[in-house]
Parts: structure tokens; C-alpha cells; sequence
């Protein structure tokens, strides 16, 4: 079996649609009041449902995808904000 037929096989077939901005907006500024990620899943799969030009039988899928990356994104920049705070913090004391 070539390389190329297996990574065609073996390769999860992924949809590319647009979101608007207010599919995750939400989400997002409710983030720093402890929304969970089943929350976060919740907020965007209705938004999803709402939103006219996304099919709707992509929107649990696509508001379990959204979720996580938004997920990961914002542990990743709060971490990135708590490290600064802890530098700056730091410096203060020297």
C-alpha cells in the first residue's frame, strides 16, 4: 500500500464552512465566568442552530469542534497571561 492511498484512507474527512463572529462570541465573554466546556458546547451548537447558513446536520459536530478549540486557545492564552503577571510580579520584588 503507498503512502498516499493510506493517508487518503486513513484521513478523516473534514468539512470547511464559514462561522460568523457571533458564533463564538458569546462563548468567549462568558469564558472568564467559570463557563464550562459542556456550556461552551451548548452556547455554540444553539448558535449553530440559529445561524441560517450553517447545515444544521453538521451543528452538534461542529459545536463539539468549536468548543474544544476554543478550549485549548484559552487555557493556552490565560496561561500566557498568568506567566506575565508572575514575571511582572517578579521584577516587582527585586
Amino acid at each position: 500500500m503507498s503512502p498516499s492511498f493510506a493517508s487518503q484512507t486513513l484521513a478523516p474527512q473534514k468539512h470547511h464552512y464559514s462561522v460568523c463572529l457571533q458564533v463564538v462570541k458569546q462563548t468567549v465573554m462568558t469564558r472568564v465566568y467559570g463557563v464550562t466546556r459542556m456550556g461552551m458546547y451548548k452556547q455554540v451548537r444553539k448558535n449553530l442552530q440559529d445561524d441560517e447558513t450553517f447545515p444544521q446536520e453538521y451543528a452538534s459536530e461542529g459545536a463539539n469542534y468549536i468548543a474544544s478549540q476554543l478550549t485549548q486557545v484559552m487555557l493556552e492564552m490565560f496561561s500566557s497571561s498568568t506567566n506575565i503577571q508572575v514575571c511582572f510580579y517578579a521584577a516587582h520584588l527585586r
